[in-house]
């Protein structure tokens, strides 16, 4: 164990802590975990692409997430819309219910939702209504992104809850495991088609073979 000196931030004094020489603290401004062992972002969206790998073994679009809650992961999912026919079977979303079932409260103050992608409109409406206290999102969705793409309700003042928001960790590695996905999808359908041209004029063929024959 070893203890870290008082650290000057701003204004403010950071208390002398004492943890294990394996925590890494992210920000010392999140100094309110008092001593918890905390890893950093990239460590967290690191299991959160762990689940997406789940996802994709089930042919689901590789998309996955963890909660944290003073430094420990207390929830995980991956996207399970296909397989389960549920439109709200995305993996923050997923993640965010089994953290309020572990907690045993639907209010999620002082949790980090860590998510591949960028959330869209429904789990971002999810996350203001479960008041979490921040989200940490990987590849940005241009076409869906709730928090800062197309959208920024984490912070519209309207609302009653306003939540932090920490984009682009591993952003290149989460955009390039959703990109292999649709290229290796659209590779599969492509093959698929032209099998299935060769099948029909196959048929075709053997079809007029007879008729001829007759």
């Amino acid at each position: 164990m070893g203890l870290l000196p008082e650290v000057q931030l701003g204004a403010g004094v950071l208390p002398r802590l004492e943890v294990s020489l394996t925590c890494v603290m992210t920000s010392f401004k999140r100094t309110r975990l008092k001593g918890i062992c905390v890893q950093t972002d990239e460590y967290y969206m690191q299991l959160a692409l762990e689940q997406a790998r789940l996802a994709e073994q089930l042919d689901e679009v590789p998309i996955g997430a963890v909660v944290v809650y003073e430094g420990k992961v207390i929830a995980q999912g991956y996207n399970r819309r296909e397989i389960d026919n549920d439109p709200a079977g995305h993996a923050e979303f997923i993640a965010i219910k089994k953290a309020s079932e572990h907690l045993g409260v639907w209010r999620l103050s002082g949790c980090t939702v860590y998510v591949t992608l960028e959330p869209c409109v429904m789990c971002a409406g999810l996350m203001h209504q479960s008041r979490i206290e921040r989200c940490v999102y990987g590849a940005a969705d241009p076409k869906a992104g709730a928090l800062g793409s197309l959208y920024s309700i984490n912070s519209d003042a309207r609302l009653n809850h306003c939540f932090e928001v920490t984009p682009g960790v591993c952003a290149e590695e989460c955009a390039s495991r959703l990109r292999q996905f649709f290229r290796k999808k659209r590779e599969r359908n492509k093959e698929r088609k032209r099998k299935a041209r060769l099948t029909a004029d196959g048929y075709d063929k053997e079809t007029k073979s007879t008729s001829s024959e007759c």
